[in-house]
């Protein structure tokens, strides 16, 4: 009766459980304010149980990042942290975004409110008219304030009819918010311009504001004048004097004085600075331009005469093309270039007379190591000559600069120069090479290969001719044996050994050498010991390892049994060699050469041997299935240690199936009607596989299934301890009394010398037992396939026990560790009877005493 309340209560619990609710979503707060551009962050709160997913919606989802985006909790508190960044193209408005939390169980929303403020404005200001004479200049004065909250950069910009009287004193300006800043307009008004009135618009703009401002100049012709000049032009020779005659017609009826200035190179100059000319009059005078040696090239002078009344300046512009009659120009068409010290290499150069007269050169450089194959050339004016230098540097590594002179034989004046910048780089570091290989075993009649990496360690491009000797050559061969790098890439050649049953067993040299023009850079010597032949061996190559006893390889195998290879599902960063499961085989990623920037790694059991570069991702097939298996990214290299960052690369059908998991989490499962006839086998499995994962999804069952199990339990623990029990301790005692009465004492002594070992032996034949499992476990291999099995049983006892942890399954836990420790109490005796030899060996003497009192 009381098995049957029990029941009942542990059903009615059972159906009120699912009532209660697994987690809550709270918030802190759900509507801000921002400006396109900045950054906001809302906060919320899950407390509950369970494996969680993060998903955004509304009008502001794309600008918005969860952080994280998934995680596993247990009864425990979990912030989210929502950040929200409307990008500067946002337009001001109100914004809706939604935040979505599952357990795969239930679905949490929270709405927030995003308003987009208008944070861009400004406000311009200033000179609304003025009056200025014809030939004069004035200026406006704007001032632009930033009213805005963010740092501006403004275009400013002139239109309207005055627009090209109008420079402004800068054509972009950057405000700071508040910040404000005078602009000026310079209005200068040409000579000829009729009286009248001209305006002009000041604007001010970005890609989110403009603003501008509408100005009028009222032209009033007060003093003007002409500047008149025979030419504008000069072409002339460098140590020249040619002059310009100046004319200055006063326009006014008043006397005015005339301020005349050059502005260009020093030998441009006026003949006089000022001129004082009647009304209506005008003056003449000249400007003087007298260059000096080696003064060539186009120069533009501006001549500027101001008037003194009325401020009216008028401006001319001269160009004066400068000539060298007598100059020349050499140039060596490479300026940089790195250099072995035991090479020589030629550089190509020209000479060119660039003056107006035929002139004779002399050629020299400035290092006894550099030659030149001429030294004297006759050159007409524009005439130009190539000529080479050869460059054979010193032994001595460094930097050097060879400059090559040309100069003139009748002045030192004319001369010109050029120089090379020579890095000269050692012969061991020009083409450096450097050899991985290790020694290997391999058994008689057998055959093997061995990868040898060959990396390019120089400065240059090389190629390398690869040679083997040693004892070992007349049974291997290294193919490729020419291998071209580059500086800082490797290449890997293989090494074919297979040695005959005519080969003695012994160990062979086998000497790698790298060779460039006939001379040997690099070499190195491996070991190869070949064994005698073993039936049933296939002749892999194995490593050298030293020899393992039994026990060795059982602690080994145990090690192996308890120790989890990790996997890549998820992205990790291993610093070091790494063994790891994929696809149910374990594999191991090895680290084999590290420099300053790249990283040889070695991936097994099918080996791959390759090289990255810091910041470089390449993907691998691990299995030789032609399907890529792994991405491997090279993240950096710190102090020696590379970081690497490896994930799996999911095939299309995960992928297929995680989209198809996305779409039943978002949308309801009546959708999944719609899926046409029309597909093939593919996706009717694909449908079997969804409708596993709605029923894995589905809380209902996963309920009754850990009951069911809780169930089992008890039921196996009970079998068990009856299996164990014995008779009470009273009932024992007197079957004891009545066997010692019945049997005689030599059975009773028999018996007890019978029944004394049996307890021990039964240790013993348990411990021959297990080592006959491990041996056997050892050698055909089957227990690693339990182990397996039992890693897989693992990987879901997480999503077991976060659903016993939710305080809704306290009750039911507690029943079933209330009825195991029942079991525990009830059967106490049997437990301890299996596992104590002592009291039995204590209890015969006494039996043996009472035997002898009945005779």
């Amino acid at each position: 009766m009381n098995n049957k309340k029990r029941v009942i209560l542990l059903f009615l619990i059972l159906l009120f459980l699912p009532l209660v609710k697994a987690f809550e979503l709270t918030s802190i707060g759900t509507s801000e304010s921002t400006c396109a551009g900045s950054t906001i962050l809302f906060t919320s709160n899950v407390f509950g149980t369970g494996d969680f997913t993060i998903n955004l919606d509304g009008t502001a989802s794309s600008w918005a990042t969860a952080v994280p985006q998934g995680f596993s909790i247990i009864n425990q508190n979990k912030n989210i942290y929502l950040y929200v960044t409307p990008p500067s193209s946002a337009l001001p408005g109100n914004y809706n975004l939604n935040l979505i939390v599952s357990n795969n169980i239930e679905t949490e929303t929270i709405n927030y409110n995003v308003d987009v403020n208008n944070c861009h404005n400004m406000v311009l200001t200033g000179d609304l008219s003025k009056a200025i004479c014809a030939c004069n200049l004035d200026t406006f004065s704007f001032n632009l304030l930033n009213a805005g909250n963010y740092q501006e950069n403004y275009n400013l910009n002139i239109q309207g009819s005055a627009q090209n009287w109008i420079t402004l004193s800068e054509n972009s300006i950057t405000l700071a918010p508040n910040e404000q800043k005078t602009i000026y307009a310079y209005a200068n008004i040409p000579c000829n311009t009729n009286p009248n009135n001209y305006g002009f618009t000041l604007s001010a703009s970005n890609p989110y504001v403009i603003s501008s401002i509408n100005s009028n100049i009222e032209v009033q012709n007060c003093f003007d004048f002409d500047l008149i000049t025979n030419k504008d032009y000069i072409s002339m020779c460098d140590h020249a004097i040619e002059n310009i005659v100046l004319t200055i017609n006063n326009k006014g009826s008043n006397t005015n004085k005339f301020f005349i200035e050059l502005d260009g190179p020093l030998f441009a100059n006026p003949e006089n600075h000022e001129l004082i000319i009647d009304g209506l009059q005008s003056k003449t005078t000249s400007l003087i331009f007298s260059p000096d040696y080696n003064v060539e090239g186009n120069f533009n002078t501006n001549l500027k005469v101001r008037s003194d009344y009325g401020n009216i300046q008028k401006q001319k512009n001269i160009i004066i093309d400068v000539r060298t009659c007598n100059s020349v120009l050499l140039e060596i068409l490479e300026n940089h270039d790195r250099i072995c010290s035991s090479l020589t290499k030629t550089y190509q150069a020209k000479i060119k007379n660039t003056g107006e007269l035929p002139k004779q050169f002399k050629l020299e450089t400035s290092e006894l190591w550099a030659q030149l194959d001429t030294i004297l050339v006759n050159l007409q004016p524009s005439e130009e000559l190539d000529f080479n230098i050869e460059i054979t540097p010193p032994t001595i590594s460094g930097n050097n600069k060879v400059y090559v002179k040309a100069s003139a034989l009748d002045t030192n004046l004319i001369s010109s120069e050029d120089y090379i910048s020579i890095d000269v780089i050692s012969s061991e570091n020009c083409y450096k090479p450097n050899i991985q290989a290790d020694n290997i075993e391999v058994l008689k009649d057998n055959s093997a290969t061995l990868p040898v990496i060959i990396e390019n360690k120089g400065s240059q491009p090389a190629t390398y001719n690869i040679a083997i000797s040693g004892t070992s050559s007349s049974f291997i061969q290294l193919n490729p044996a020419v291998v071209s790098l580059e500086p800082g890439k490797s290449e890997i050649v293989y090494l074919y050994i297979a040695p005959s049953n005519l080969i003695a067993s012994d160990i062979y040299k086998a000497t790698i050498s790298v060779i460039l023009d006939e001379t040997i850079l690099e070499a190195k010597t491996i070991n190869i010991h070949v064994k005698e032949p073993i039936d049933q061996i296939t002749g892999q190559v194995t490593s050298q390892e030293p020899s393992i006893n039994f026990f060795e390889k059982i602690k080994t195998w145990l090690y192996n049994l308890i120790t989890i290879p990790i996997d890549f599902t998820d992205e990790k960063l291993i610093t070091q060699d790494t063994d790891f499961i994929f696809d149910n085989e374990e594999h191991s990623i090895k680290i084999q050469n590290v420099n300053n920037n790249s990283v040889t790694i070695l991936i097994e059991s099918n080996p791959v041997l390759d090289t990255l570069n810091v910041g470089e991702t390449k993907e691998f097939d691990i299995n030789n299935d032609g399907i890529l298996d792994l991405r491997i990214t090279l993240e950096s290299i710190i102090e020696g240690i590379p970081q690497l960052k490896i994930i799996e690369i999911p095939t299309e059908l995960e992928q297929e199936i995680e989209e198809i998991i996305e779409v039943i989490e978002e949308e309801p499962i009546d959708e999944l009607e719609d899926i046409p006839e029309s597909l093939d086998e593919d996706i009717t499995a694909k449908e079997s596989i969804i409708d596993r994962t709605i029923n894995a999804f589905n809380s209902y069952k996963m309920y009754l299934l850990y009951v069911v199990i809780a169930i089992i339990v008890i039921i196996i623990l009970i079998i068990l301890f009856k299996s164990l029990s014995k008779p009470s301790d009273e009932e024992g005692e007197e079957e004891l009394e009545e066997k010692e009465l019945e049997e005689p004492e030599e059975e009773f002594d028999e018996d007890l010398d019978e029944e004394e070992p049996l307890k021990i032996g039964r240790w013993i034949v348990g411990i021959i037992i297990l080592a006959v499992l491990i041996y056997l476990g050892y050698k055909f291999n089957w227990l690693t396939s339990i182990k397996n099995l039992f890693i897989q049983l693992w990987n879901y006892v997480p999503i077991g026990i976060n659903y016993l942890r939710v305080y809704k399954y306290y009750i039911l836990i507690g029943l079933i560790i209330l009825l195991i420790i029942t079991l525990i109490i009830k059967y106490w005796k049997s437990i301890i009877d299996f596992f104590e030899e002592e009291e039995f060996e204590e209890e015969k003497p006494k039996k043996t005493r009472k035997k002898k009192k009945k005779k």
